[in-house]
């Protein structure tokens, strides 16, 4: 995958490979952010790994310097309240982020029309094309969806330039995803899908003694912000 979003001034770049299964949502992933090299030295990747409600992140050695030598940093969200627990639970039953649920979402749409055969990473899939009104594709959808979308127009986009690439099964192929040139955000997203299956991604959890637990932290500030209301 490769995303930028240009907001306020500001570019942030990101690229990344990795695997994924949804409900539950696991994932390994590496990612790389060259915003982030500049601020903490290193290469800027990420290794980021989910299963169920427990995120790891591994910034490399320059961001465990800054964390007693420890490399990866954990975060469970059913340990750090309500809204936590509320939010994994969302991750976890909510297959919108799902590409296939992604592509159907957008071929519903009168505006993606058929352009024809292409070869992208050496199949031959077909090519959709077209430019999306947000709105009108939320209010034809079930409420998860528009909530999704929803999260779009509150970032004051209202249109979005979609490509999908779609094989012989209905599964997308590539995916790319862009603003028009007068949205205030600017954002310019591509995702290559390759090697579908049944079998769900396993995560396993990295040494203890290598990690630190940032939920009680969270935890503990959370509370302190609702004690001082």
């Amino acid at each position: 995958m490769s995303e930028n979003i240009h907001a306020q001034g500001q570019d942030v770049s990101t690229t990344g490979s990795g695997t994924m299964s949804w409900k539950p949502i696991a994932m390994d992933m590496t990612m790389t952010m060259p915003q982030l090299a500049a601020k903490l030295g290193g290469d800027g990747s990420i290794r980021m790994l989910m299963s169920g409600t427990t995120m790891y992140m591994n910034m490399g050695d320059a961001a465990a310097a800054k964390l007693g030598g420890q490399h990866w940093m954990k975060l469970d969200l059913s340990a750090i309240g309500a809204s936590g627990q509320a939010l994994a639970d969302q991750l976890n039953r909510n297959s919108s982020n799902d590409p296939a649920t992604q592509l159907k979402l957008f071929t519903s749409s009168p505006d993606i029309k058929r352009v024809g055969q292409e070869t992208v990473d050496g199949v031959q899939p077909t090519h959709y094309s077209g430019t999306v009104d947000i709105a009108k594709l939320a209010a034809s959808q079930d409420s998860s969806l528009k909530s999704l979308l929803s999260q779009s127009t509150n970032l004051g986009l209202t249109t979005m330039n979609v490509d999908l690439w779609v094989n012989d099964q209905g599964l997308p192929v590539r995916m790319h995803e862009s603003t028009p040139s007068t949205a205030t955000t600017q954002l310019d997203m591509t995702g290559d899908y390759s090697d579908y299956g049944t079998t769900p991604v396993t995560v396993t959890a990295p040494p203890a003694g290598d990690t630190k637990d940032l939920s009680d932290m969270l935890k503990d500030a959370a509370g302190s912000v609702g004690s001082t209301s």
